[in-house]
């Protein structure tokens, strides 16, 4: 059952990684063309943090969202959680590249005219979304001392 873990712990950090790269090359694009786009120098909704306080809060998100993806079983009950939580990764890669590329993220769905973001946000969102869901839905076990009739 282990071996079938780890093959499927590989395949998803396979498919994560070519998202990454998908989203990346999508950002690329637009970045070198006529697309209308906004380089985002800060984080959401443009906010600029100083970069060492920047590069903290980015590295320990994702080291807490990769603890909590490397520790989750493989199972059909984990599969939504895993799934979120392989969405704010990806994500948050992609953008971490789009940085070291454009020294920017590259910003380009504009849905209000005080805010614009694009795919990787998208996954960052939405897979936070999962999580939560995930995390509210989940059935709680009764604690052995509760005694139920």
């Amino acid at each position: 059952m282990k071996k079938d873990a780890k093959i499927t712990k590989k395949k998803e950090i396979m498919i994560s990684g070519l998202f990454v790269v998908l989203l990346v090359l999508i950002n690329y694009n637009i970045a070198h063309s006529t697309v209308n786009h906004y380089c985002n120098p800060g984080i959401a909704f443009g906010v600029v943090l100083p970069t060492y306080l920047f590069t903290v809060m980015w590295v320990a998100t994702m080291s807490i969202v990769g603890y909590l993806y490397m520790t989750s079983h493989v199972n059909k009950k984990n599969n939504v959680k895993r799934l979120g939580l392989l969405m704010i990764i990806t994500g948050g890669i992609a953008n971490i590249i789009d940085r070291f590329l454009h020294n920017c993220v590259i910003d380009y769905i504009t849905l209000v005219p005080w805010n614009s973001f694009n795919l990787a946000d998208t996954s960052i969102f939405l897979g936070a979304m999962i999580v939560l869901w995930y995390q509210w839905s989940e059935p709680k076990s009764q604690s052995p001392d509760i005694d139920s009739e």
